[in-house]
Parts: structure tokens; C-alpha cells; sequence
């Protein structure tokens, strides 16, 4: 499995995870540095636009998947004990389980529709509640659920 660079990284008991900007996870042994899991984003929401090209109207349909922007700024990866949880541009939150990246729950934080990325993804460990940004909308959610617990709104 190979990536073009890793826009997120968090690090557990034995273990790193990387995240590319495409939102592929990869698992890595903390102390060889050996690849113990890829998993490649699976998308969930699909995207329907149309377009007049040549005076026809053609419909498309495209995944969404990846990171809201670029490399750098605001994380949207988070660790919590022995679950990472990745904020997507298709505005889903996703918990993985740290060792061997299988998917635990998803959660939908955008409006349907909409697709709006999540831009920030944060877990308070005290509370154990995961912070998620949605444009001006801070979603607060209970772990491991994923239900929703209020909107804190800008």
C-alpha cells in the first residue's frame, strides 16, 4: 500500500496510524515500523450533479471520499485508547478499530442535503466525548456510539 504523504498521524500503545488525504488509513508497528493493516476509505455518500455539455444535459454520479482540504491545519484523525476515529469530507465520522483498521460505527454530521467535510476532529479524553467542526456547527458526540450529545453552534 502505497501513498502520496500522510495528512494525519496519531500514535497508541504499540501502534501508529497515518491517514493520507484520500482517508486510506495505515497501520504501523510502533517499534519495528513495519505495516501491520491498510484499509482504503470507504465512501457511503454519493454525489449526483448534472451539466449541459454540447446543448445534451448529462447526469453524474461520484463518491465522496478523502479529507476536507489539504495537508496541515485542524486534525481529523483522533485516538481514543484502542479506537481512532476519522472525520471525512462526505461529513461522516467513522470508528475504526486501532489494530487491524476494522470499521466499529459511522455517524452522518452534515445535513442530508448537503455534503459538508468535517474540518475538525478532537477527543476529550475526561469526558470522553469526540468534538467534531461541520462549518460553524461543533458536533459533541458520546463514545463509542457516536450519538449525538449537542450542537454548539458559532
Amino acid at each position: 500500500a502505497r501513498s502520496p504523504g500522510y495528512a494525519e498521524v496519531v500514535a497508541g500503545d504499540g501502534f501508529v496510524i497515518c491517514s493520507d488525504i484520500e482517508g486510506g488509513l495505515f497501520e504501523y508497528d510502533a517499534t519495528t515500523c513495519e505495516l501491520r493493516a491498510h484499509r482504503a476509505y470507504q465512501p457511503s455518500v454519493i454525489e449526483h450533479t448534472q451539466r449541459v455539455v454540447g446543448g445534451r444535459l448529462q447526469r453524474f454520479s461520484e463518491a465522496v471520499s478523502g479529507l476536507e482540504g489539504t495537508f496541515g491545519g485542524a486534525p481529523r484523525l483522533a485516538l481514543c485508547q484502542d479506537t481512532v476515529y476519522l472525520g471525512g469530507r462526505d461529513g461522516i465520522v467513522t470508528a475504526y478499530a486501532a489494530c487491524g483498521l476494522n470499521i466499529l460505527v459511522r455517524a452522518r454530521l452534515s445535513d442530508a442535503s448537503q455534503t459538508l467535510g468535517l474540518r475538525v476532529v478532537h477527543f476529550a479524553p475526561a469526558s470522553q466525548r469526540l468534538y467534531c467542526g461541520v462549518l460553524s456547527t461543533l458536533h459533541v458526540l458520546s463514545t463509542p456510539a457516536l450519538k449525538g450529545v449537542a450542537k454548539l453552534r458559532g
